[in-house]
């Protein structure tokens, strides 16, 4: 399956986690949704 996808791997954890850091950190996004799903919505 990892194959298909466009970044050519499975998700993991700790991008989660960076995203959510991300969202965390920066004062300036508010309200953002975030796809963590390796471009799979591309395919």
């Amino acid at each position: 399956m990892a194959l298909q996808l466009p970044l050519k791997r499975v998700g993991q954890a700790g991008d989660v986690a960076d995203s959510v850091i991300y969202l965390r950190e920066n004062s300036f996004v508010i309200g953002e949704i975030v796809h963590n799903e390796g471009g799979h919505r591309l395919i």
